[in-house]
């Protein structure tokens, strides 16, 4: 009987093991999202010092923050705001602690020997998500890594082109930003001083109660939003690729190498956002700006539940 026994377990400990399927989540962050540089105070004095974490960005952040227990594999990355730095920023599962660089063109290659390598834990879908030139990057990976894993899941935030919108054209669409915000607002107070002195004479007022009326005015007829929305397309570049999603990429290839993707934009920032794109299944208009819609509580919901 003893000899059964051990038979039995000699048996079971030859059998093959059956692999365990897991997914590989890739994280992009976009334009200036990798913290280079950090503020340190000592003794009421403040000083800037290089920070050896610079990838726990706000997309690392919100990644973290969202609850998946079936989380084992991922990717992070952030791009560097600095003019000339087109190197990658990343961290994966294996070495979350260890900050790794990388040129754009070899990140691909080098996810797709990440998966190769877990073979005892083999990867059978991924997932994408990224935000501004990260989106334009997820977007780049999906027809590198859809050959040899399947695409779940591509959630683009507002992305932008990281070849035709560079570093330097967003700082000239700043510039541009910077001379709408000059500009509006002596039209406006020339509309609130010919206000003034047409009603002040007949309701005889102050010169402040009559401005703060007619500010009022102005206000509830939306001349001030309009002013600002007019001077803002004023001094836009309607030809500019950082005011749409990255047409240099086959939107209709891309919708056959994933199950389903999600295209979120917005308008709020004028001299930075993306579009619409005709073949997402999804497109989804937020009320935030560039800077923060990457930090939407329901984007990452809908990436961990999609």
């Amino acid at each position: 009987m003893k000899g059964i026994f051990v038979i039995l377990i000699f048996s079971l400990s030859v059998l093959p093991v059956k692999s365990i399927a897991s997914q590989l989540e890739i994280v992009a962050g976009g334009f200036n999202s990798c913290k280079l540089f950090i503020t340190k105070k000592k003794n009421n004095r403040s000083w800037i010092k290089y920070n050896p974490t610079p990838i726990k960005t706000r997309m690392y952040q919100s990644f973290f923050s969202t609850k998946d227990t079936h989380r084992k594999h991922f990717f992070i990355s952030c791009f560097t705001g600095l003019i000339g730095a087109e190197s990658l920023y990343f961290i994966n599962s294996d070495y979350p602690n260890f900050v790794q660089t990388s040129k754009v063109d070899d990140y691909a290659g080098i996810i797709n020997r990440f998966i190769k390598n877990k073979t005892n834990n083999p990867i059978d879908q991924i997932k994408v998500i990224g935000h501004s030139h990260g989106g334009w990057l997820a977007m780049t990976l999906v027809p590198l890594l859809s050959n040899i894993t399947p695409i779940k899941t591509l959630i683009t935030i507002d992305p932008i082109s990281f070849n035709n919108c560079t570093k330097i054209n967003i700082i000239e669409n700043q510039f541009r930003r910077f001379k709408a915000l000059l500009a509006w607002p002596f039209v406006y107070t020339s509309l609130v001083n010919k206000c003034v002195r047409k009603i002040r004479p007949l309701q005889k007022q102050t010169r402040r109660e009559a401005k703060k009326e007619c500010r009022s005015t102005l206000k509830q007829r939306g001349i001030e939003k309009s002013l600002k929305k007019y001077f803002s397309l004023l001094y836009n570049d309607p030809t500019d690729s950082c005011l749409s999603a990255p047409w240099e990429i086959d939107d209709t290839a891309l919708t056959n190498q994933v199950d389903h993707w999600k295209n979120y934009y917005q308008n709020k920032s004028f001299f930075l956002h993306s579009s619409i794109y005709d073949q997402a299944d999804e497109n989804i208009f937020k009320d935030k700006s560039h800077l923060v819609i990457d930090t939407d509580e329901e984007i990452w919901e809908q990436f961990v539940t999609l």
